[in-house]
């Protein structure tokens, strides 16, 4: 059976990308994804493992246990209303937010919740106006002056 260590060699070389072009896509120093390779490092964690699944197109899941789907891509039967598809840039979202610290990741969700009541309320005023006519919840924009008109 294989380790992660083989796993994520496997996976690079597959993709016959160097050690540096990983380290560069990870965020990291070149010298850590050789620890990694030879075992030196024993896990990979958080947003190191998100980042370097990312850039071999590979599950955390799959480089960490060898279970689960390699491929990181989304099957042609998952469309975009299935629950389990996940839209472009999700997994980047989650390892920046994996990134920050409680405190600014609670300001973030804050901030998130504000902005869906603002939505939903807008929403509710334009259903009572008696249009469902989302040109109405655009912000108007100046009219422009012709070069004829003075200012």
């Amino acid at each position: 059976m294989k380790t992660w260590n083989q796993r994520l060699k496997e996976a690079r070389e597959g993709l016959k990308m160097s050690q540096a072009e990983l380290a560069r896509r990870a965020g990291v120093r070149q010298p850590t994804v050789y620890e990694w390779e030879e075992g030196i490092t024993k896990s990979l964690k958080g947003p190191n493992l998100l980042k370097v699944a990312t850039a071999l197109d590979t599950t955390p899941e799959w480089l960490l246990t060898g279970k689960g789907p390699r491929a990181r891509n989304v099957p042609a039967a998952i469309s975009e209303t299935s629950p389990d598809y996940l839209a472009p840039g999700v997994l980047d979202m989650a390892r920046r937010l994996m990134e920050l610290n409680g405190d600014q990741r609670e300001a973030i969700f804050r901030t998130l919740d504000a902005y869906d009541q603002v939505r939903v309320a807008a929403k509710e005023k334009q259903q009572e106006a008696g249009g469902n006519n989302a040109r109405s919840l655009r912000p108007r924009r100046r009219p422009t002056r012709s070069a004829a008109e003075p200012e």
